[in-house]
């Protein structure tokens, strides 16, 4: 009985890039390879998200009580001009109580009464009453200054964490950008 055997033999062509290949292999042989150029890098913080981190530990000024004078507070907010919006409003308001007084004595005159006790405690009750008015519209003036400062301040807080929000996100998508960066760094070594 007779044996048959078949032989593959590759091509010219691929038979001397097999022969290179294999030529290179027994220097590389035995030596380590550096895979420091594989390990993973983490992209860091960029300077707008430390910036925007430091910000945000800044923002509890303003969500504090209110009180005081310092930055965040609402007098801070306040109009340099409520005072004399007050004075000249507070100034009219007398001014009319004033002819209010003389109507009183003018017509306590009429009635042949000026002086007396009823005259008196006429005058006292439109003093009073005028007191409280006087009162209730400085309390008014003074609470709608509040309420402006109030609305000011918020509007300033929003914008900041809204400043702060459009911060790290920016800072977000930059270190987006360096990972990329990083990783396709990492990528060509491994292809190397």
């Amino acid at each position: 009985m007779a044996l048959e055997q078949t032989q593959v033999i590759p091509a010219p062509v691929l038979s001397a890039a097999l022969e290179a290949f294999t030529n290179k292999l027994p220097p590389m042989m035995g030596k380590p390879i550096n895979t420091a150029a594989y390990n993973p890098q983490v992209a860091g913080q960029n300077t707008l998200q430390t910036g925007a981190q430091n910000a945000a530990l800044g923002l509890g000024s303003l969500t504090g009580t209110g009180a005081g004078q310092g930055q965040g507070s609402i007098q801070s907010y306040m109009s340099p001009y409520q005072q004399q919006v007050m004075d000249a409003s507070l100034a009219e308001f007398d001014r009319n109580a004033a002819m209010q007084q003389t109507g009183l004595r003018d017509q306590a005159i009429q009635q042949g009464a000026y002086g007396g006790g009823r005259e008196g405690i006429m005058q006292a009750e439109s003093m009073r009453g005028s007191e409280m008015n006087r009162a209730a519209l400085q309390a008014q003036l003074l609470q709608q200054g509040f309420g402006q400062a109030q609305q000011a301040r918020m509007g300033d807080l929003q914008a900041q964490q809204g400043l702060g929000t459009y911060q790290a996100q920016l800072g977000q998508g930059l270190q987006g950008y360096d990972q990329a960066t990083k990783d396709a760094t990492t990528l060509a070594a491994r292809e190397a």
